[in-house]
């Protein structure tokens, strides 16, 4: 399913582990208390929204009512700020400093605005009656928008739009380029140029203008997402960036790697045993630098998807870890040594919006695609993370990224780009030191860390840096001479591993264990959204124990732990889902009343949503705003992963999360009684 970025509407996937019990869902909104003082409430032209404005001391606030204020759907702090990666700041108190070549020309038409409240779709659709595009959204309460100047004036005079100022060059590179600049370091190379809107035609007008002067541009443009590919020299880079159809350029990359006690500690051999989980009907694809297809582990042939050349000792270490038999060595039996793979050559991809729609249709009809290359590291959200937000956003299919292995650098959040996107998931690593106990395990410098540069929680699960025996390219073509190799790791080898358990939850999800409907049909026609199946693997995982976020094991190294079937398939009757069946719009609720019997010893909710490509030149990148909300029986309020960045337990209270789109709730011991979610 294709969904609107600008529609205000959102699927949501929730995943409580809890006792049996009744459970009832019911939709509303929020009533929230609104100051005792008198407010003028105002209506929304063109609407049955109402909203008022405030000031208390220095601060701003708002509230949102479709019934003249006498019920509220939202109350908040109004953000004054401009959230960009340049520069953050309130527009009506400061101006940044902005060199002249960065700096907008006087008629340039992609602007800023900024709103007095949140955006709500009544403004969008105001703005779109006086001929303005609405191209995306900026945190907290921004648009970027393209409009000329007349259309401008008539703009500003809306009463709910608080500033309007222009798109500046300036916002649309990140620190390294705007550093080279400065400098006069900035080299000719070859760059990802984003684009204002979807599709060719933006991209087939700027790259006739870069041919036009002098640049040039790759000899593939998709006719989807955002992205083209174009070598620029310095003066070429800013003619790009000063267009009104560019939002943001930053350097291109090629992908490149990232390098038996598994299967137990994962629980795969517990399924395997006791529900005969061993990946048949599963079909998964990895995508990684080359394979060796003709290695006898391999029970099924893996079927080539496109480009499949490559090296192949790293591609095919990783597809040994997933799809294995283990025919020729038990030890490095893989995860899914029943299931059918396919593979593609991450150095081969020229369209990958394309090659991942491809993954839903016959004759592949995947249910994960894992990933051990991307592109070169940075601790930004980048075009390319974008680029991955939006391919997800649109093709409802689990990936799995490296989150890569710079734990040990200067800079240990150095990561692949396509792991800080939202949609995907992305794994850490922890070193297990090849033993079968949990107690000496260590983060120690291993996989990259989080948080993303807005604070959200990466990675979202971890897996064995070290020491993992799998199956390898044969004679000289693989690490050693032997077939198979006992040393692979890396987050190379922990993503795989978490791709494989995927590949199982899938299974388990189309054997009905959760008391899920099935339809006629394989695995790949009963699979769970991929949001779904994310919130599953995060629900069930088991953390390793930590206090602070300082800590070796802290929630930014090992996410939100390691994957464990055997803790999903024994508390698979305490399991309560939501899969993408409650469409929330613009300022509405759903709530779930779930019933905990005396004696639980843990309650667990997971929401995880999907949400378009933020805007790389933004500081914020989540653009949809769901917030998971538990109320106990007793009437204390948990948000969504408040205190859980510095322990395994919940905190009471605090305030809810506008950053993640994955949020957890936990407590231990909870209350027997009425819970609402």
């Amino acid at each position: 399913m294709i969904k609107s970025p600008l529609a205000g509407a959102c699927l949501l996937a929730l995943a409580i582990l809890m006792s049996p019990a009744t459970a009832q869902e019911t939709s509303g909104i929020h009533e929230v208390n609104v100051p005792a003082h008198s407010l003028s409430w105002a209506p929304v032209a063109g609407s049955d929204y109402w909203v008022a404005t405030w000031d208390m001391g220095s601060e701003s606030y708002y509230a949102v009512s479709r019934d003249a204020g006498r019920t509220t759907l939202t109350t908040r702090h109004a953000e004054k700020e401009i959230g960009l990666r340049y520069f953050r700041f309130d527009p009506l108190r400061e101006t940044p400093l902005i060199p002249e070549e960065l700096t907008a020309v006087s008629d340039a038409r992609l602007m800023i605005l900024q709103s007095t409240t949140q955006i709500l779709e009544p403004y969008q659709e105001s703005l779109a009656a006086l001929g303005v595009e609405v191209l995306h959204r900026l945190p907290k309460q921004s648009l970027i928008v393209r409009m000329d100047g007349a259309s401008k004036a008539r703009v500003e005079a809306l009463p709910w739009v608080r500033w309007v100022g222009p798109c500046h060059p300036a916002y649309k590179l990140d620190r390294q380029q705007l550093l080279e600049l400065a400098t006069g370091n900035l080299p000719t190379r070859e760059y990802n140029v984003q684009v204002t809107r979807k599709g060719l035609k933006e991209k087939l007008t700027v790259g006739s203008f870069v041919r036009d002067i002098g640049g040039q541009v790759h000899e593939y443009t998709s006719p989807h997402g955002y992205l083209f590919r174009a070598t620029l020299d310095r003066d070429q880079l800013l003619a790009v960036i000063a267009r009104d159809d560019v939002l943001f350029a930053d350097v291109w990359s090629p992908e490149e790697p990232d390098m038996d006690k598994a299967r137990i500690l994962g629980g795969a051999d517990y399924v395997e045993t006791v529900g005969g989980y061993t990946g048949a009907g599963v079909r998964g694809q990895v995508r990684d630098t080359g394979l060796d297809f003709s290695h006898p582990d391999w029970q099924f042939a893996p079927i080539p998807h496109n480009g499949t050349s490559g090296s192949v000792d790293h591609g095919s270490c990783v597809y040994g870890i997933v799809f294995g038999s283990g025919g020729g060595n038990a030890a490095a039996r893989g995860l899914l040594p029943d299931g059918q793979g396919f593979f593609h050559s991450s150095g081969t991809t020229s369209d990958r919006y394309i090659e991942t729609g491809q993954l839903l249709l016959p004759p592949i009809r995947a249910v994960f695609e894992t990933n051990s290359t991307g592109s070169n590291r940075t601790t930004e959200y980048t075009t390319i993370s974008a680029d991955m937000d939006n391919i997800l956003f649109d093709h409802d299919v689990v990936v799995l990224q490296s989150q890569s292995n710079a734990g040990s650098t200067a800079e240990p959040r150095d990561s692949r780009p396509q792991a800080w996107a939202k949609n995907i998931v992305a794994v850490g690593g922890i070193r297990h030191y090849d033993t079968l106990t949990t107690t000496d395990d260590a983060w120690n410098g291993a996989g990259s860390i989080g948080p993303a540069a807005d604070g959200r929680l990466k990675p979202d699960v971890s897996m064995f840096y070290d020491a993992t025996l799998c199956a390898e390219a044969t004679g000289a073509a693989g690490y050693t001479s032997g077939n198979y190799y006992s040393n692979f790791g890396g987050t190379s080898g922990a993503t795989p591993i978490c791709a494989g358990y995927m590949g199982l939850i899938h299974q388990m999800w189309a054997d009905g264990i959760f008391g899920n409907a099935l339809v006629a049909g394989d695995v790949f026609d009963n699979k769970p959204h991929a949001t779904l199946a994310k919130a599953l693997m995060i629900n069930s995982a088991s953390p390793y124990a930590f206090s602070g976020i300082g800590a070796d094991l802290a929630r930014y190294k090992q996410g939100w732990g390691r994957p464990d079937l055997q803790r999903l398939y024994d508390r698979r009757l305490n399991v309560y889902f939501v899969n993408e069946t409650d469409l929330l719009g613009n300022l509405q609720s759903t709530t779930h009343v779930l019933t905990v019997l005396p004696g639980e010893t843990e309650f667990h909710a997971t929401m995880v949503y999907s949400d378009p490509a933020g805007n790389p030149g933004a500081a914020m990148h989540r653009i949809n705003d769901l917030t998971l909300k538990v109320t106990d029986p007793s009437g204390t309020i948990y948000w969504g992963n408040n205190g859980l960045a510095a322990g395994n337990v919940s905190t009471p209270g605090g305030s809810a999360n506008l950053v993640d789109t994955v949020e957890n709730v936990i407590v231990l011991n909870p209350a027997a009684g009425t819970w609402l979610v």
